[in-house]
């Protein structure tokens, strides 16, 4: 049924002069408005709101994403792209420092397995033709191309085969950037080679929002600020239900590798994570992740911890198993209370879905780990986690 609504004259005037001026003054219209499609690429103003190591402006028919130096922001960019539609890249003239990128891609080396749950999201499994090792793909049918020969292992060992990337006709690289990564590749390589820092932002929000920067490559723009503006809502809608918590676990997060212990520092996105989902973290200080503490820091800093998250170490189907890797596990509170949590719930053969498809679904991971922290919200909370699982005796 429709419903006529009167609207008084002088209301009508006010609506007439709002449409009048916004058709005047296109910058102020919905973006909505200029979301298109131009020459198979989806084309939509895209803004940054949380990562803080790129940044994109909005061109004409197409998108410029800085990178930014990791050590100092401020400093020169690592790198500048301009992402355009094949039919628009003669029409450009690049500046000084840009490097002119066709899309959509059609071939791409995703070197790490947080690039590639983007693509799963953004529905483009069938551009992947190359990754880091195939062995820890999570997805089943990126697993299946992969045992059918269309997927490559270009750096099982460490060492980046460059000739089988270029063999394979890889149209763009990517990769994290770190210290010596300048001579992972030849300089001579004839691939374009993108740099994608989204472990160094300080909140999952920012990591997730490195998904419009691997959507430019693919023609997804539109899908991708789509994606992200809905896990953005729901991310902040917990993250506001747990703010009303007045009871705040002691949360403690790392593990120990060959004796040495690694710990997310302050200004990490775990840390951040932890305390988005209502619990307390006492973090290393600094910027980034603290390798090298002694054991007797550590045990000194989270003994009496609540709650312990661990990453994923190898088959362990137990607490028995846990301390087997570690035994002074056995003397923090968290173990004895049977609260150990590992990130490896879906896990397939060597692939885990954390280090996959979870980067872009921090909405998950929050709910997760609300639920950890508040068990009293859901009686079977560890029988609804989704990314982590909470540790059985095997006693």
């Amino acid at each position: 049924m429709i419903t006529s609504v009167r609207i008084a004259p002088h209301h009508m005037l006010l609506i007439v002069a709002v449409l009048f001026f916004s058709a005047c003054n296109p910058s102020k219209q919905s973006s909505s408005n200029q979301k298109r499609i131009v020459d198979g690429v989806e084309y939509s103003p895209l803004s940054v709101k949380y990562a803080e190591y790129f940044t994109i402006e909005n061109l004409p028919n197409g998108h410029r994403v800085t990178v930014l130096n990791p050590k100092d922001k401020n400093v020169s960019p690592l790198q500048k792209w301009v992402f355009l539609p094949n039919s628009q890249v003669k029409q450009y003239t690049p500046q000084p420092g840009e490097t002119v990128v066709a899309v959509p891609c059609s071939k791409l080396a995703m070197l790490s397995d947080t690039f590639i749950g983007a693509l799963e999201l953004l529905d483009v499994r069938k551009l992947l033709v190359a990754t880091s090792n195939t062995y820890t793909l999570y997805d089943e049918e990126l697993q299946q191309y992969a045992r059918n020969g269309r997927i490559a292992s270009v750096s099982p060992t460490g060492t980046i085969d460059a000739e089988q990337l270029i063999a394979l006709g890889t149209d763009v690289v990517m990769l994290n950037y770190y210290d010596g990564v300048s001579t992972a590749l030849p300089t001579t390589l004839p691939i374009p080679v993108v740099y994608n820092n989204d472990w160094l932002e300080s909140s999952l929000l920012a990591r997730a929002e490195w998904i419009k920067v691997i959507a430019l490559l693919v023609g997804k723009a539109t899908t991708a600020d789509s994606i992200f503006n809905e896990v953005e809502v729901k991310y902040n809608q917990l993250k506001t239900k747990a703010e009303k918590f007045a009871h705040k676990p002691r949360v403690f997060f790392g593990n120990a590798y060959q004796g040495v212990w690694y710990l997310p520092s302050e200004k990490s996105y775990v840390a951040k994570m932890i305390s988005d989902a209502g619990g307390q973290y006492n973090a290393p200080k600094g910027d980034n992740a603290q390798g090298g503490l002694s054991f007797e820091v550590v045990v000194n800093d989270h003994q009496k911890d609540d709650i312990w998250l661990a990453w994923q170490a190898g088959t362990i189907d137990s607490l028995e198993d846990f301390a087997a890797i570690e035994p002074r596990y056995r003397l923090f509170d968290s173990y004895k209370k049977g609260n150990v949590y590992l990130n490896d719930a879906r896990q397939k053969g060597g692939g885990n879905d954390y280090f996959e498809q979870a980067p872009y679904r921090p909405d998950l991971i929050l709910r997760d780990l609300i639920s950890i922290f508040h068990p009293t919200l859901n009686n079977n909370s560890s029988d609804s986690l989704y990314y982590w699982r909470r540790l059985p005796s095997g006693n």
